[in-house]
């Protein structure tokens, strides 16, 4: 297993489970530190590596704050993904 660690922005959704299933099932990461507004569930077996922050309202200033305090948690060696506004719901707008 790899010491790096991973940020997902956006956990909560369908794509950020779904790509929190995938990195946990591969164990390309040792940790896992979610930001999501609700909390996301987790297989027993990778509760102790997944760290949960959440940000319900998703205000700038805590979704900033949010994504800063998890970069340093995480260290110089982490990967960041965001899938924030991604999936079915946002199929409904148009640009």
């Amino acid at each position: 297993m790899e010491t790096t660690t991973a940020i997902i922005l956006g956990a909560s959704g369908s794509v950020g489970q779904a790509l929190l299933a995938e990195i946990l099932q591969r164990d390309a990461f040792s940790r896992v530190i979610v930001i999501a507004r609700r909390p996301v569930a987790c297989p027993p077996d990778a509760i102790d590596r997944v760290v949960q922050r959440l940000v319900p309202q998703m205000t700038p200033l805590e979704l900033e704050q949010a994504v800063v305090g998890a970069s340093k948690d995480a260290g110089s060696d982490a990967v960041g993904f965001s899938v924030l506004g991604v999936g079915a719901g946002t199929a409904r707008l148009s640009l």
